[in-house]
């Protein structure tokens, strides 16, 4: 806006690049902007910047998919961790990313870092299953089941 009062006030385009501290070339800019658009020409344009690789569908796509647990061969289930959902982008959407990214996509859908584990990660549920049966016929002790 300054360029703008000066510009009015009869400063030519190298005097209001000593004035404001600035190049040549950033004031004929928004000279020429405001010349060809007026005060809408000011303002900033919409659809800069890069554009995201994977789309508001698909991120609504994976945010159901990272809602369930993730399972594991042997039947237990656990939280997703970062190599996980990468493994899942690049297989299901084509989108290759770095932890990091992947990191800053799953804070933006609402999830947090943190993961609560009430059974070791190891846990073989076959094995536990077998188990529970062994102690209901061998046993005269109360389990819950």
């Amino acid at each position: 806006m300054h360029y703008l009062l000066l510009l009015k006030e009869g400063y030519k385009d190298r005097d209001i690049e000593k004035i404001c501290h600035t190049s040549k070339s950033s004031v004929s800019f928004w000279h020429c902007r405001f010349k060809e658009e007026g005060f809408e020409g000011l303002c900033d344009k919409k659809g800069r910047g890069k554009k995201a690789k994977l789309s508001e569908e698909n991120l609504k796509e994976l945010y159901l998919i990272l809602d369930k647990p993730y399972t594991m061969e042997n039947g237990y289930t656990r939280g997703w961790q970062t190599k996980d959902v990468q493994i899942l982008i690049k297989s299901k959407f084509g989108v290759l990313y770095g932890s990091r990214h992947i990191r800053r996509i799953i804070s933006n859908l609402g999830f947090v870092r943190l993961v609560p584990r009430p059974r070791h990660k190891r846990r073989n549920q076959k094995d536990v299953d077998e188990f529970k049966e062994q102690l209901k016929k061998n046993s005269k002790v109360w389990i819950k089941t």
